[in-house]
């Protein structure tokens, strides 16, 4: 009997959501940069989303997704990487380093301000294996970063619930029945 309760109230409690304060948000960045009229690709747009740490000026910490063709090549999140130096954060091609764009390879950064969501003055350069590099042409028509809704908190379920009232009842008729007998 006792290891039913147990197992009853064990069962109950790990169905529970375990919850953690985090300071991670989940950023869109949303952007179309004008590069030049011969540059193989102009404009360029595309979506990225990341992870962000909330408390340290919200410099990115991973990438989630990313949504960019330049030149007919599709990036994938394995080919991006994130490189800060104090606020300022570089979201980039990891073929020649991110912080760097080199011609000869798909390549490509966006450089702004995690703080402020301001982009620096040069904010989007990329190659081509063709050609390249070619820099963004100042001023940025259209660039946003959207702090995405977090995830919705699991709430404990009917089933869960269900056990662990279960497994309370239990243990509570058994105290008292163990109390009566030593009594």
């Amino acid at each position: 009997m006792r290891f039913f309760i147990l197992a009853t109230l064990a069962l109950g409690l790990a169905l529970l959501p375990l919850g953690s304060a985090s300071a991670e948000i989940t950023q869109q960045l949303d952007f179309t940069f004008d590069v030049s009229n011969s540059a193989p690709e102009d404009p360029v747009s595309g979506s990225i989303v990341i992870t962000a740490d909330e408390t340290n000026d919200n410099l990115p910490a991973s990438i989630v997704s990313i949504d960019l063709t330049i030149d007919g090549h599709v990036y994938t999140v394995g080919e991006v990487g994130i490189d800060t130096v104090g606020v300022t954060a570089t979201i980039g091609g990891t073929v020649n380093g991110v912080a760097i764009v080199g011609s000869g390879a798909h390549d490509f950064q966006i450089i702004y301000n995690a703080s402020t969501g301001a982009l620096s003055f040069f904010p989007f350069s990329y190659a081509t294996p063709s050609s390249g590099p070619w820099s963004s042409i100042p001023p940025v028509p259209e660039w946003t970063i959207t702090t995405l809704p977090p995830p919705a908190v699991p709430t404990m379920g009917p089933i869960a619930a269900a056990l662990l009232m279960v497994g309370l009842i239990s243990a509570g008729w058994l105290s008292l029945r163990t109390t009566r007998l030593h009594s």
